[in-house]
């Protein structure tokens, strides 16, 4: 309990004086990834040179990804958020490659969107956040695995999962997360995203205790009365952020991206405060919270039912 109490307090201090620092226009941090690092990184791209997600490769014929990405949604005035399907129409899923808008590497496969398939409970709050905001996609034909195109590792038992979040989340052991996303700060949060990374980047993170998470929410008004209870951990939710000060953080673009705990899947890219600091953390749809919906196409799972 001391041991924990003084990784929490630790993570306090760090957050306490990076909000001191200005937010300046930089390159959000990160590393090029090598080829075949991340053979279950997909790249989602709407139409070519357009605004794309990530995800994870499950089986030969489905994709899991954030659920944000595959739906549209309506904000009609006076009620909450509307959530309704988006058009797949021009949507392409490209395996097996580090460039983003015209692959050109040998051996990326591609595929177009068949159809999407959100989990039942994904919906978007008044607060900006996103709930069980997990999907899977269903490509129209199957990816050939090899060395350079492989499934994400999710274990096939729901609470081993669990156990690697709490594990992860004492330890501070390296996570990582590899995606697409843009790669310049913003001044402001009215600011647009600039600079979508052409080339496949990676960057280390270490997942942060439930105490620190709430308090990270509730300081961007994101989980919805956590000032109630400090304690309490998002059921369907798990925070992480860099490892070392002014490493980096996610953005726009990298939503879907899978985070990766000692080689198993454990959450997908959801949301951030907008990326306006290089540190910023960032809040993942936890995979043991929809494990029901997605072991349905998860290749390794007894629950399989794709060709």
């Amino acid at each position: 309990m001391e041991y924990y109490v003084l990784i929490v307090t630790i993570l306090v201090a760090r957050v306490s004086c990076l909000q001191k620092g200005k937010d300046e226009d930089r390159i959000i941090g990160g590393r090029y990834a090598k080829k075949g690092e991340f053979p279950y990184a997909v790249v989602i791209s709407y139409r070519p040179f357009s605004s794309s997600c990530g995800g994870g490769i499950l089986s030969p014929l489905y994709v899991l990804t954030a659920c944000h990405c595959t739906v549209t949604v309506t904000d009609k005035f006076g009620s909450l958020p509307e959530r309704k399907n988006g058009d797949y129409s021009n949507t392409r899923v490209i395996a097996g490659t580090l460039a983003r808008d015209t692959p050109h590497d040998q051996g990326y496969q591609l595929r177009w969107v068949f159809r999407w398939i959100q989990h039942p409970q994904c919906k978007p709050l008044l607060t900006g956040e996103w709930i069980f905001d997990i999907a899977v996609i269903q490509v129209s034909a199957r990816f050939f695995f090899n060395e350079l195109v492989q499934p994400i590792v999710i274990p096939t038992i729901q609470y081993k999962l669990f156990q690697i979040v709490k594990l992860y989340q004492v330890v501070q052991r390296t996570c990582h997360v590899a995606g697409w996303g843009f790669t310049v700060a913003q001044r402001s949060r009215r600011e647009k995203y600039s600079n979508a990374s052409k080339y496949l980047k990676a960057l280390a993170l270490r997942l942060l205790p439930p105490y620190y998470c709430n308090m990270l929410l509730c300081e961007y008004s994101r989980f919805y009365r956590c000032t109630e209870n400090f304690a309490l951990e998002p059921p369907d939710r798990v925070c992480a952020a860099t490892k070392h000060s002014k490493s980096g953080t996610i953005c726009g673009g990298d939503s879907g991206s899978a985070l990766i705990c000692g080689g198993v899947a454990v959450g997908v890219v959801s949301y951030s405060s907008g990326c306006t600091l290089l540190d910023d953390p960032v809040v993942y749809a936890r995979i043991d919270a929809g494990f029901n919906f997605i072991s349905q196409y998860y290749i390794h799972s007894p629950d399989y039912i794709g060709g």
